[in-house]
Order: C-alpha cells, then sequence, then structure tokens
C-alpha cells in the first residue's frame, strides 16, 4: 500500500497508508481531510533524496531532549526561561 497525503480544510497534513479507492481520512484535528498527493522515494544515482519528514523527527528528538533538560532544571529549583522552538524553527524554515 502506498503512502499517501490527506489535507483538511484548516491546512494540516495527515499521512496515512491506504488503497487507492481511499480518498478522504479523518484528521488529528477531527474534520475530515482529502488525499492530495502520493509519497515515493526518489532514486538519483545511488542515494536516495533527503526526506523532510527526517527533519522533523530531528527536530522532535532535539526539542524533547531540551525540554527533558529544562524541566530537570526546574525541578531542581532553577529558574528557566523555556524558548519557543516551534517558533524559532517556523522562522528559520521560512515559514
Amino acid at each position: 500500500m502506498p503512502l499517501y497525503q490527506y489535507t483538511c480544510l484548516r491546512g494540516h497534513i495527515t499521512e496515512k497508508l491506504g488503497g487507492l479507492e481511499e480518498t478522504s481520512a479523518l484528521c488529528l484535528c477531527g474534520d475530515l481531510a482529502f488525499r492530495q498527493a502520493v509519497n515515493h522515494f526518489a532514486i538519483v544515482g545511488s542515494e536516495p533524496i533527503k526526506e523532510t519528514r527526517s527533519d522533523v523527527r530531528s527536530f522532535q528528538e532535539a526539542s524533547a531532549e531540551v525540554d527533558y533538560h529544562y524541566t530537570k532544571a526546574e525541578n531542581d529549583g532553577m529558574p528557566v526561561k523555556r524558548s519557543n522552538l516551534w517558533k524559532q524553527a517556523k522562522r528559520k524554515g521560512g515559514a
């Protein structure tokens, strides 16, 4: 089964494995999302093109690590000003 992208009216993107006949899916926000595109692995030469999802995973892993250290410092009684990592990532990504 291919991996499809579904987008709801609010602009959220949901990925789901599905059959060709599945043209809609339930978004995490509860709205109905409609299929947009098929994700394929592109091969150029002998190396696959870098996927955006790996960037997202790296961001999620790094932000969880930062959150862990912030929480640990707060639990030890240190005053910590948390950065808005999501806002910084959007700014860096040009969104």
